[in-house]
């Protein structure tokens, strides 16, 4: 993976509609978000561990609601 998509900061957990969590982290290239896919989550939201899985994002990419959860980073 090219070294300006590697997380800097944490920023949020969101949960999709579809019961998918990702935690999301900003990256070295501004409006760039790191999406990392988590596992093992319980019914309330806790716990939960990385699965390895991790998406490049454009902020601007992400639907509206979605962008609007996600702090600036």
């Amino acid at each position: 993976m090219d070294q300006r998509f590697m997380m800097k900061h944490y920023l949020t957990r969101i949960h999709s509609p579809s019961g998918r969590v990702f935690d999301i982290f900003s990256t070295g290239l501004a409006g760039w978000l790191l999406l990392c896919v988590i596992s093992g989550v319980d019914a309330q939201g806790n716990g939960g561990y990385q699965t390895g899985l991790q998406f490049p994002v454009r902020r601007s990419d992400l639907r509206r609601e979605i962008s609007r959860a996600i702090p600036q980073g």
